[in-house]
């Protein structure tokens, strides 16, 4: 166990010392970074922010790109978008009891793809998530809907863009639906609370606490801190809590390293992960990531679950809502005695937003 920690350790730092080679220190000016989890980390001189990733791409896009040509697939495209944008804006009318039109940023994502393993197996990566956004009445209550709520999954399923055996296959049958109310922000904290309920038979009422904020260490590093508490009728009481020791070398290179744990009352498990990444966005249109984590877990003696290594190419098809995603990826896990698992995700995704 200690020399498969120290090869995650050497990992982790080699990819640091890569990035550093790499990349000449430049003048610390506002940048945007799309990470592989969807994560959008924005520099500037005051803060580092962690903010939902695919608007702000579609912004970069649309404002690289230009508006989208008229044809026939578009039009398609902004009927559904249209309908997304038109509910979600009629029920942030009535919420905030203002009928002056705003923009809004809902959409719709689908997901389709595939995942290749050793032997010929096939696991299906797609999946469907909608947005609501609610600009005008933001400050007094949401709400928000989600098709897999990742509270009670492993760590590595959360952090996992392709995953090794039918375990990392997340339930696309199981949903949330809750009332979201912002806090008032104390110093710095942002914070927010949510009541609703998770599935339809048997109904799982739960309420959900988040509260994150951003650290300036140096000049050049930032720590984000990202904490959440559980509690589900069905499931029980779990904690989470996340720090990222985050390091832009220019407007589009960045390097992340994020250490986790969680609890989980009812089960008794205790759960952590570390995870490096370097990010580089290339020309507007395509995104590189390379990472190395390792899982641990204790029930009751801490033991490594697995550690794996991973490359995710990301690239812009069609105009601001066509995506394609590559990763090939290694694993080695208790569940296969530590023996290399190889896997190639192919995925697609399609935005519908107003």
């Amino acid at each position: 166990m200690i020399k498969q920690f120290y090869n995650i350790l050497l990992i982790s730092l080699f990819i640091f010392i890569s990035a550093c080679a790499s990349q000449s220190e430049k003048s610390r000016e506002s940048s945007l970074i799309l990470a592989q989890d969807n994560t959008v980390y924005v520099f500037s001189d005051d803060e580092t922010q962690n903010v939902t990733g695919e608007h702000l791409q579609l912004q970069l896009d649309m404002e690289l790109q230009g508006p989208p040509r008229p044809n026939w697939v578009n039009r398609s495209r902004y009927y559904v978008a249209d309908t997304v944008g038109g509910v979600t804006e009629a029920v942030d009318s009535y919420i905030s009891e203002d009928d002056t039109v705003t923009k809004n940023n809902s959409y719709l994502r689908l997901r389709i793809g595939k995942t290749w393993q050793d032997g010929g197996n096939f696991i299906d990566k797609s999946d469907v998530k909608l947005k609501a956004d609610f600009p005008k009445s933001k400050d007094k209550i949401g709400i928000i809907f989600e098709t897999s709520p990742e509270e009670f999954e492993t760590l590595e399923q959360q952090n996992r863009e392709s995953g090794t055996g039918d375990q990392l296959v997340r339930d696309g049958s199981s949903s949330t639906a809750a009332l979201r109310f912002v806090l008032q922000t104390w110093r710095s904290w942002q914070s927010d609370l949510d009541a609703g309920i998770k599935g339809v038979s048997p109904v799982n009422p739960f309420l959900r606490l988040r509260f994150s904020k951003t650290f300036a260490i140096s000049e050049q590093w930032r720590l984000l801190s990202n904490n959440a508490l559980y509690l589900y009728y069905q499931d029980g009481y779990a904690s989470q809590s996340s720090i990222s020791f985050i390091r832009p070398f220019s407007q589009n290179f960045v390097f992340v390293n994020k250490q986790e744990v969680r609890w989980l009352h009812d089960r008794r498990v205790l759960s952590f992960a570390n995870i490096s990444s370097v990010t580089h966005a290339y020309a507007g249109r395509q995104v590189f990531t390379y990472r190395a984590g390792a899982f641990y877990e204790q029930k009751p003696e801490p033991y490594l679950s697995s550690y794996f290594v991973d490359f995710s190419y990301r690239q812009r098809l069609h105009e601001d809502w066509l995506y394609l995603e590559l990763i090939p990826s290694l694993t080695w896990s208790e569940e296969y005695a530590f023996e290399r698992v190889a896997e190639l995700t192919l995925r697609f995704e399609m935005y519908f937003r107003n």
